[in-house]
């Protein structure tokens, strides 16, 4: 059952070809041209190195990036429908957060805080909860602001909250800490903070949870696919007031 992932929500995209759980191959977008020009002569290439046609594509979903998302699943759609194979969409943030709980040692419990720079002085985040080799998310993906976050990563995540004790570390990883680095306690819930900045979503972990998720039931078909924004874009904010402010008041 091979399986195309795609990872193109942030600066740095990336795809991988993998076996159920085995990695196979992986290409890194080049950082110096545009996903949008680069992404499809790197799937072309992965694929004809291995010389098999995938039956699955795993791709990001949002939040992050808006062009990067749209590249990523244009291109993800037009490849499940050519080749009329199942699409399962991947949160970008429990991706950074899988990366985090498999790359680094851990010898207790953790809650992962994982972060992307949602520009506008506000972050993307969600929360999730790792214990005995499980993932639970305690909080789903949202727009935060950055001065709240620097002092508490949980503050604006209740239910995250709740499952914080003080004998618990936070970790925090993302490219959004490059821009907004907490501190080394959290600020109201007194949990000790450990950071990563450099976790970039990979598509090497896109590939993991996305089999994952198929195993679970969870792929969709080509035109059933959506991107996860969270938050609306600049110009579809601008929009709105524009139009709100012709209207005609009641």
């Amino acid at each position: 059952m091979l399986n195309l992932s795609i990872e193109c929500s942030g600066l740095y995209g990336s795809v991988a070809l993998s076996d159920k759980h085995q990695v196979l191959g992986v290409q890194d977008l080049p950082r110096t041209t545009s996903s949008g020009q680069s992404l499809a002569s790197a799937i072309q290439t992965l694929i004809a190195k291995h010389g098999y046609r995938p039956n699955l594509i795993s791709v990001t979903c949002g939040p992050g990036s808006f062009t990067g998302l749209r590249v990523g699943l244009t291109v993800a759609k037009m490849l499940g429908w050519a080749w009329q194979i199942p699409i399962v969409p991947v949160d970008t943030l429990q991706v950074i957060a899988q990366q985090a709980l498999e790359t680094i040692p851990r010898e207790q419990a953790v809650i992962v805080v994982p972060a992307i720079n949602a520009f506008r002085k506000q972050l993307f985040t969600s929360a999730w909860q790792a214990s005995e080799g499980q993932m639970l998310q305690l909080a789903p993906s949202q727009v935060v602001d950055a001065a709240i976050w620097m002092l508490s990563p949980l503050v604006a995540q209740p239910q995250a909250a709740k499952t914080c004790e003080n004998t618990w570390e936070i970790w925090v990883a993302g490219p959004g800490l490059k821009r907004y680095p907490t501190a080394g306690k959290d600020g109201r819930w007194g949990a000790a903070i450990r950071q990563w900045p450099e976790m970039e979503p990979h598509a090497r972990w896109v590939a993991q949870i996305g089999w994952q998720r198929y195993l679970q039931g969870f792929q969709v078909e080509a035109h059933e696919l959506a991107a996860n924004y969270v938050r609306a874009s600049a110009a579809e904010e601008s929009s709105r007031f524009d139009a709100q402010k012709s209207s005609p008041s009641m």
